[in-house]
């Protein structure tokens, strides 16, 4: 990846076939090109009806690691109106994924009566839609209103005449992004057709106005998120001869680190201490170009609080695509020293199998 600087607030990072440019066409928003022909440009947050369009940049760091495959930089915005509320981002960036963690800053009082995400516009020769659902079912979305709830889809996955694929999706704290009837209000997360494209709408909170009743009071309002994309369908072959094999659907894993359907929940501590045992018991005797392989791998929806780190809750409802994610990244960085490689191939009948952030890297 290539970093490049224009101005205090303009940054684009390009990859091989793609870029994204920060700090255009509005204040801390970015334009991904995935390919010729799609697109995806973000929009601005809210906070109490106060838009981030108003926002004033306060803050911009970027970084880039030595070998140049990972790019991070976190930003912060101040809406200078009312109690001054700010929107603050993490981005953190390999070929292909980016991770992003977005703070919605404000003060106790006033309190909290509205909050958005701000929207994704995504542009092109859209093909195809397909829609993650929380139930763990990936179904084709037709017609001009391809989702509409008050709960996100997993995720969104828009597919390019040319093959091209954008995957946008809600990051492991589901239960975050669909809390506001818990605290009085209403969500709603929609995704429709229009003349120029497909606009995504994330609202996260819109308060139910109640007589001699007070909104809930200002908090910081932490969100996850990631996108992930491809300028062409993504060829995956199995390596004929890997030095050491993990099929994800044979190992006892121990009931904690199970779903309610008995897969592994790769958000679990347990697996990915598991996972990480696994990956040093063979760094020894690893050499150049050698190949480990995690088999038989899927993602998807859980409900064990535990696996949040929250057991006294009993449910609260993640999916564990980033905690693989994260586990590859670690993963690669250990395999680095020996110029060996992680290779993560999906389960046959997972409904993920084609999505761009497992076929990355």
């Amino acid at each position: 990846m290539k970093l490049i600087r224009s101005g205090s607030n303009l940054i684009t990072v390009e990859g091989k076939n793609w870029s994204v440019r920060f700090g255009e066409p509005g204040r801390d928003r970015f334009t991904l090109q995935c390919a010729e022909d799609l697109f995806l440009v973000s929009g601005c947050c809210s906070i109490n009806d106060l838009s981030e369009q108003s926002a004033l940049p306060s803050r911009l760091r970027p970084h880039v690691s030595e070998d140049e495959k990972e790019f991070s930089f976190d930003s912060k915005t101040v809406i200078p109106f009312g109690s001054e509320p700010s929107v603050v981002r993490k981005y953190k960036m390999t070929d292909r994924v980016m991770h992003l963690t977005t703070d919605l800053v404000m003060r106790v009082n006033p309190g909290m009566t509205g909050l958005t995400a701000g929207d994704f516009h995504i542009r092109g020769k859209i093909a195809k839609v397909f829609v993650f659902g929380t139930d763990g079912i990936l179904r084709e979305a037709k017609g001009d209103i391809l989702y509409e709830g008050s709960v996100p889809p997993l995720s969104v996955i828009f597919q390019s005449e040319s093959g091209a694929m954008l995957e946008l999706s809600t990051g492991e704290d589901v239960w975050r992004w669909s809390a506001a009837e818990r605290l009085g209000g209403t969500s709603c997360f929609r995704i429709v057709r229009e003349e120029i494209g497909i606009r995504y709408t994330r609202e996260l909170f819109r308060w139910i106005p109640q007589k001699d009743v007070l909104p809930p009071p200002g908090r910081v309002w932490r969100f996850n998120a990631l996108i992930s994309w491809s300028d062409s369908k993504v060829l995956r072959r199995r390596p004929s001869k890997p030095k050491a094999v993990l099929d994800c659907a044979a190992f006892d894993w121990g009931k904690g680190c199970c779903k309610e359907s008995g897969e592994v929940c790769f958000a679990a501590n347990g697996t990915i201490n598991a996972l990480k045992k696994w990956l040093r018991s063979n760094l020894a005797y690893l050499e150049e170009g050698d190949v480990l392989l995690l088999d038989n791998v899927s993602v998807g929806p859980c409900l064990s609080a535990a696996h949040q780190d929250r057991p006294g809750k009993k449910e609260l409802l993640h999916w564990d695509l980033n905690a693989l994610l994260e586990f590859k990244r670690w993963a690669e960085k250990q395999l680095a020293h020996s110029g060996a490689v992680l290779k993560i191939i999906p389960a046959k009948d997972s409904p993920v199998k084609d999505f761009p952030s497992i076929s990355a890297r």
